[in-house]
């Protein structure tokens, strides 16, 4: 008799803690629930409760479906809802490159060769999908005396006008990877 109602009490357990659990609106940065306005005030729901979301234009789900279905679990959402950023590669001014007409995820690196006398902005090789888009334009520049001047220089660091006289932090930069000077005058 105490066997069956120890079995009974922890199948009651079971069910009253799967029935308990809530999931609140999901907030998908760069999309939305379907008919969202109408099912909005009804959150949090119950475990097993699905929904569908799409993403913003130039943004996809996981599954790249025009509509992915998330359903509640006792971890949250499953899958967890999310919009990726999908950048197209059109073609490279002044220059070529093997991802031209192809589309790229966030997080997607792309190299881009430029012809001679040319170079991307800040005499880069590759550009990156980012949430924004392209990191920088797919485009190479023509280089030349002005061009290369404002990409090459130093600055050092002034306090009220004047060189620090304790330590001064001289940064110069060129066509390439930035390089960075801690001086002590001593």
């Amino acid at each position: 008799m105490l066997l069956l109602i120890s079995i009974i009490f922890i199948l009651w357990v079971s069910c009253a803690h799967g029935q308990g659990g809530t999931c609140d609106f999901p907030e998908i940065r760069h999309g939305n629930i379907y008919d969202e306005d109408r099912y909005k005030q009804s959150f949090p729901v119950a475990i097993g409760k699905y929904f569908y979301y799409s993403c913003d234009h130039s943004f996809v789900s996981p599954s790249q479906s025009l509509w992915t279905q998330i359903i509640c679990t006792e971890e949250g959402w499953s899958p967890t809802p999310k919009c990726i950023r999908q950048c197209f590669f059109p073609w490279v001014e002044n220059g070529h490159s093997a991802s031209s007409g192809q589309t790229h995820q966030e997080g997607d690196t792309v190299q881009i060769v430029c012809d001679t006398g040319y170079s991307v902005l800040y005499n880069q090789s590759s550009i990156q999908c980012t949430e924004s888009g392209w990191s920088t334009p797919p485009k190479c520049s023509q280089r030349g005396p002005l061009v290369d001047s404002l990409f090459s220089g130093c600055v050092s660091s002034f306090r009220h006008g004047k060189l620090d006289p304790q330590m001064f932090v001289q940064t110069c930069f060129s066509p390439g990877p930035l390089k960075m000077s801690i001086c002590n005058p001593d």
